[in-house]
């Protein structure tokens, strides 16, 4: 097509390129152009409008000649709102609040508008970075942060990403520089502005980009934001580019009010910083937290490992908010210089709370330590040795995890992450133990109180920690932790799932998890008349139900299935899963249903490394466009090794051991049929809606937890002795499905015969199977699918020997001309 040949080569169609006017200047080259000539650019631009981006603008093309009565400068042509005059200038108008028709497109378009989207409800973070690894990494944090989004390029490797809002909100903008003095910027256009998204870049002279392109898409497939995301995506940006070592330009005071102030003269005596930090409480606001972290990195500018520390334990005493160390350590990273406070101000803070700064304001004269003092009791108060004393009070109760680099101590059910300090306490507590010891048992006072302050103090207490982190009988990898599939833990005993029987919490059984409560043989009558009625007292899909539940305890994926539960709303399928899910506790997870269904757009790879672990993952909120992503169906059910990473980390592989469950109002599109489909899938029918909605029945189902725990066990054992074993509901109802969802099948029903003589060549079948996705409205998909498709189903593939031709076709099928010629000729 000569469109396509155009944005191939960036000239447009109908424009005179190189061409001179009679005056010598260079002819415009985007000169008005005969609607007619321009099918492709009409119905592209006329879709998006239809399909529901009603917000559009017209554009001034890169080459407009601007009327001498507008005040658009040149430099701005090809981004700045503009219409045309009927003698071909352009000029501003009030494009905010004016909402075109069709009929105002054409017309633009007409003049080679480019073509703008009011950013006031489809907000989009414009990322004006022209370092190609960076852009990729900020688009990262947005489809992580905000969702993922279409693409806009116009001068790669700047990028924008388009998303939807229903509330508006203002423009917000992040500025930083690099050392050599470039400036980048990332803003987010918002009410009030607009961006271009069809036409020509006015610097590329290229036409822009969309990945997926917006004539494919609705409004309602965006992903939707809001300005507390729109906070949260900046603020999580400002920590990355300050610990990459950007400078930002806004949101600080006047960098010149630091420089005034010599940093040399921030500094201070690190026991003296860490004694003021113990008696200042950290009770105060979130920007006074702050302040300190500021002040404790200037005052101690030469040894950052041992500040990081210092805040890490004041942090771990704030009372208003995150207290989780991987937070506390990113917020400390982005901390840099100038700074305009240090130790004075530390000290100053501190005076008010009982701290003698007399050691501070005046420096101390050099002690003069004899030999023999230097020698008392060197091994015995060492930090090694205090890590040894540690270790033999506490080798039992804890354990460090290097790959997230946490602490776990045993809680008398399972090892949990010291999240809340217990293990900081303990060793402080060690610590001022043999502090209080040495200064009892020491015989020299002197020495003695040296000693005893040196083992009270902050620094003492943290590098035990950190000696403890390295300490072989502590240390256990991520990868021996719930490695036993058939045992559950729970907070009264872990399960043996293969026998059922109950056994006392074993800290050597190395577990994480546990569900929410413990197994108890109790009645469960409000649960029972639920799963009644939700299925029609169906007895043999009840039982189903438990084993799929017992089957969804281990993280065996010998099934190989996915169950998808469908019903109209109101029937029971999310009191269903949501009591099953509660019950799991941390055994089971949830998961966006667009992770499972087929996208346009490239998923980020940490949507399934929050899966690792789970033995139940829930999903729900299909839409009706929806359509499966088989081939990610196949490999999380199939026991498959995948790779996924966590934001801003490695890939690792692991395999997937979890239940997969599906619940919605809709049934997803299928395009593929094979064997492996056939097997994964089972439909369970949630079709029961009750006469009068029980809003208070989730409630009274937790007081049977126990009870349901307990009936899920039960369906595990029979699970093992029978297999799933779907019912004949089951069974009918996904047979169904696929019927429904075999278009290839459909199309053989309607429009062929099938004998096995006859040969049929490959057009004239992909033009019947053409046609016939037109009328349904189908997707016809490629000629080379479809031979593919025809092949899986039995069909020989061979070439016309008969004719000259040598047409390729298939033997066994033959097309007719209508439904009646078909039924007639089935008859014959």
């Amino acid at each position: 097509m000569p469109w396509v040949r155009a944005l191939m080569s960036g000239v447009l169609p109908g424009a005179s390129v190189n061409r001179k006017s009679r005056s010598g200047r260079p002819a415009n080259r985007y000169r008005r152009l005969d609607i007619n000539t321009l099918p492709k650019i009409r119905m592209d631009v006329l879709k998006i409008f239809n399909n529901g981006f009603k917000e559009l603008v017209s554009v001034t093309p890169p080459d407009s000649k601007i009327s001498s009565m507008s005040s658009i400068r040149d430099e701005d042509r090809g981004k700045a709102p503009g219409i045309p005059k009927a003698n071909g200038m352009w000029i501003g108008y009030s494009w905010h609040n004016h909402d075109p028709s069709s009929s105002d497109i054409e017309h633009w378009l007409s003049f080679n508008a480019n073509i703008g989207l009011r950013s006031g409800r489809f907000p989009g973070i414009d990322i004006d970075v022209l370092d190609e690894s960076l852009a990729k990494e900020i688009e990262d944090i947005a489809v992580y942060k905000l969702g993922r989004a279409p693409r806009r390029i116009g001068l790669s490797p700047k990028r924008l990403l388009i998303y939807r809002c229903h509330t508006t909100f203002p423009k917000k903008t992040l500025r930083f520089e690099t050392d050599a003095k470039k400036e980048f910027l990332i803003e987010m256009l918002a009410e009030g502005q607009q961006y271009v998204i069809h036409g020509i870049h006015p610097v590329t002279r290229k036409p822009y980009t969309c990945e997926p392109v917006l004539d494919d898409l609705h409004p309602e497939e965006l992903s939707v934001i809001d300005e507390k995301k729109i906070n949260q995506f900046f603020c999580e940006l400002r920590t990355i580019l300050t610990e990459k070592g950007y400078r930002l330009i806004n949101g600080h005071a006047p960098k010149e009010k630091h420089l005034l102030i010599d940093q040399k003269s921030l500094k201070g005596d690190p026991e003296m910083v860490s004694a003021a930090l113990e008696v200042i409480p950290n009770d105060t606001s979130y920007d006074e937290w702050i302040r300190i972290g500021h002040a404790i990195k200037a005052a101690l500018s030469e040894n950052e490992e041992h500040a990081m520390e210092l805040w890490v334990l004041f942090s771990q005493r704030w009372l208003h908010g995150e207290t989780e160390q991987d937070f506390i350590e990113d917020k400390f990273r982005s901390f840099k210089p100038p700074y305009s406070i240090g130790a004075d101000w530390i000290f100053q803070q501190a005076r008010g709370h009982g701290f003698n700064t007399a050691a501070a304001d005046f420096s101390p004269v050099e002690e003069i330590v004899s030999d023999t003092e230097k020698n008392l009791a060197p091994i015995k108060y060492s930090e090694m040795a205090l890590t040894w004393r540690v270790v033999k009070q506490h080798r039992q109760n804890f354990r460090y995890m290097p790959e997230c680099g946490k602490f776990l101590y045993w809680d008398k059910t399972r090892w949990r992450f010291d999240d809340r300090g217990r293990i900081p306490y303990e060793v402080g507590r060690l610590c001022s133990e043999a502090s209080a010891e040495a200064l009892m048992k020491m015989e020299d006072k002197r020495s003695a109180e040296r000693t005893a302050t040196r083992l009270a103090g902050g620094r003492t207490v943290r590098e035990v920690i950190g000696l403890l982190k390295h300490h072989q009988e502590l240390i256990l990898p991520a990868a021996m932790t719930d490695k036993d599939s058939w045992r559950l833990n729970t907070p009264t005993g872990t399960v043996d799932l293969k026998t059922g029987k109950l056994n006392k919490h074993d800290p050597e059984d190395l577990i994480c998890k546990s569900t929410s409560v413990g197994p108890e043989k109790m009645e469960c009558n409000n649960w029972m008349r639920f799963l009644k009625q939700a299925t029609l007292d169906d007895g043999e899909l009840i039982a189903y139900l438990q084993r799929l539940c017992g089957y969804a305890l281990t993280g065996s994926t010998s099934e190989q299935m996915l169950a998808f539960v469908w019903g109209p709303g109101g029937n029971g399928k999310s009191v269903f899963l949501n009591t099953v899910t509660k019950i799991l506790g941390e055994y089971a997870t949830t998961a966006g249903s667009e992770v499972f269904m087929s996208s346009q757009m490239e998923r980020h790879p940490t949507e399934l490394a929050e899966l690792q672990g789970a033995r139940l993952v829930v999903a729900s909120e299909i839409d009706e466009s929806s359509r499966w992503n088989e081939s990610r169906v196949k490999s999380l059910t199939g026991g498959d090794p995948i790779s996924a990473r966590f934001m801003r980390q490695d890939f690792f592989t692991f395999t997937p051991q979890f239940t997969l469950v599906i619940f919605g109002n809709h049934k997803p599109q299928l395009r593929n049929i094979d064997d492996a489909i056939r097997r994964r899938m089972h439909l369970v029918p949630f079709t029961h809606k009750p006469k009068v909605v029980d809003t208070g029945l989730e409630d009274r189902l937790k007081e049977e937890w126990p009870g349901i725990l307990s009936w899920m066990i039960k369906g595990c054992l029979e699970w093992q002795r029978q297999g799933i074993h779907p019912p004949p509901v089951v069974q009918d109802a996904t047979k169904e499905y696929f019927q429904q969802e075999d278009k290839i099948g459909n199309w053989i029903d309607e429009c062929c015969v099938e004998n096995p003589e006859e040969f049929t060549t490959t057009a004239l079948l992909f033009s019947s199977w053409s046609r016939w996705c037109q009328n349904y409205n189908e997707h016809t998909g490629t000629k080379n699918r479809f031979s593919k498709r025809l092949v899986e189903r039995g069909f020989r593939r061979e070439q016309d020997r008969s004719s000259s031709s040598r047409s390729r076709g298939f033997i066994g099928l033959i097309v007719v001309e209508d439904q009646n010629d078909a039924s007639k000729d089935h008859s014959n």
